[in-house]
């Protein structure tokens, strides 16, 4: 199998995750693996063989400088290069199964396209962004799925919301991906700690954290809390979170987390809390998935999230009975909702039926099998 991954830099952050856990999978498998990502300056790490041969990710043009311009002239030709070098990495590779799991749609259809004109064997793409009813994101989709008509092209989501909602757009079949996620369910009893993981963005609601904590701490003063606090590479400096920040290091009982996180090193932060909380913006999350959402739940954690979008909807249909949903505009709702999750995560974790069949359904091992190994 190989794994294209375009946006894969450094060893931050969820691409690198998934990237690790499915490669990881197909070896056990019996599958040779490769990926192929652009230049890092560190090594990855990853499981199998890695070709750093894709172009790398251009920054956005923000400004009308004399350097935007002519970057914005040189355009153009640079994607005509990108086209070219794709088809030529796929002329010259050995018929193979392809993953493309985590890309915008610009990267799907040049990805896509260049597959159907000179890839050998399958590529599997998994969608993994809404288009929000823009019209212009709604065509662009249209485009990217274009090429899927090509039967050797299979298209999947990792939500059901998602794929119905891109089914009307697809030349062909959307199937339904697991999310890989480590599973341990805890069987021994946890302290109270309440935890959140991923970038400091204002979508996952980072904003919120300091008086959705101290509210918590008020109703009991036995929670503690770990944060991971890191900026994402793509976001500008955002005043109200470097508030938040500030006021974070100011709160009791709370450790910070101020560096993004090698995969054991999360993976053990994420055992030792009772709950999480993924006070996420609903609209932006109605259809895209959470893998801290999953991670959490697969191992037992409470997860304090939305009352509305995918991760409610998620929870319904999985009967996942340790999510707790909240509106986080009602500050006093949720603090109370953190403390019944830290008080429900703490007690050992014996999964139903149906949370059961969730769990080993969204696994590394799962999507393996889906994808044909």
């Amino acid at each position: 199998m190989t794994i294209l991954a375009p946006g894969l830099t450094d060893r931050v952050g969820h691409e690198h995750e998934y990237t690790s856990m499915v490669a990881r999978a197909a070896i056990d498998r019996g599958a040779a693996v490769r990926v192929i990502c652009p230049p890092s300056a560190e090594d990855l790490g990853l499981p199998g063989e890695t070709l750093a041969v894709l172009p790398a990710r251009r920054a956005p043009i923000r400004d009308r400088s004399l350097v935007s311009r002519v970057r914005a002239r040189l355009l153009p030709f640079h994607e005509r290069l990108d086209r070219w070098r794709l088809r030529r990495l796929f002329s010259r590779s050995d018929p193979a199964l392809w993953l493309l799991h985590t890309a915008p749609y610009d990267e799907i259809a040049r990805i896509a396209a260049a597959f159907s004109r000179s890839g050998k064997g399958r590529l599997a793409i998994i969608l993994r962004y809404d288009h929000y009813d823009d019209p212009a994101a709604v065509e662009a989709v249209r485009r990217a799925l274009a090429p899927a008509s090509d039967p050797r092209i299979d298209l999947f989501a990792d939500s059901e919301t998602l794929r119905t909602l891109l089914a009307p757009l697809s030349p062909a079949e959307i199937r339904l991906a697991p999310i890989p996620a480590q599973a341990a369910p805890c069987v021994t009893p946890k302290l109270r700690v309440v935890g959140f993981f991923g970038a400091m963005r204002r979508q996952k609601g980072f904003q919120h954290l300091p008086a959705l904590f101290a509210a918590a701490l008020a109703i009991d003063p036995t929670l503690s809390f770990v944060v991971q606090a890191y900026q994402h590479p793509d976001d500008a400096p955002d005043p109200e979170i470097e508030c938040a920040l500030a006021a974070l290091r100011a709160t009791p009982r709370t450790t910070l987390l101020e560096r993004p996180l090698s995969s054991k090193q999360f993976h053990d932060a994420l055992a030792g809390c009772a709950a999480l909380v993924t006070p996420y913006d609903a609209y932006i999350y109605r259809a895209g998935t959470s893998g801290i959402f999953t991670a959490g739940l697969v191992i037992g954690c409470a997860v304090v999230g939305t009352s509305t979008g995918w991760m409610r909807e998620e929870a319904e249909r999985g009967g996942l009975t340790r999510y707790f949903a909240t509106d986080f505009a009602d500050l006093d709702a949720s603090a109370r909702a953190v403390v019944e999750a830290a008080a429900r995560g703490s007690r050992p974790f014996a999964p139903t039926k149906a949370e059961a069949n969730w769990i080993a359904f969204n696994s590394a091992d799962a999507l393996a099998e889906r994808l044909g190994l």
